[in-house]
């Protein structure tokens, strides 16, 4: 199934995507797709340390590769 969220995506690929939620279960969903999709992913949410928030923004940025960002409102609003 494709939601409208991957649909924005795939259509935008290889082009970078950021996907914001305040839910994290919406993440986990997202995420669960993109893996079934084979496209590669990262994602910050409360759980991601600090440092691990840096590296994980550093490879997304670095890398072409990696088509999307998933975070949470509530982590990327704090850094």
């Amino acid at each position: 199934v494709w939601t409208p969220v991957l649909c924005e995506v795939r259509r935008h690929l290889p082009v970078t995507s950021l996907v914001f939620s305040y839910w994290t279960s919406t993440l986990d969903l997202l995420e669960d797709l993109l893996q079934q999709r084979y496209i590669r992913f990262r994602r910050i949410d409360g759980r991601v340390s600090y440092d691990e928030r840096l590296r994980i923004l550093d490879r997304f940025s670095k890398d072409p590769g990696i088509a999307v960002l998933l975070m949470s409102i509530g982590t990327g609003s704090v850094g």
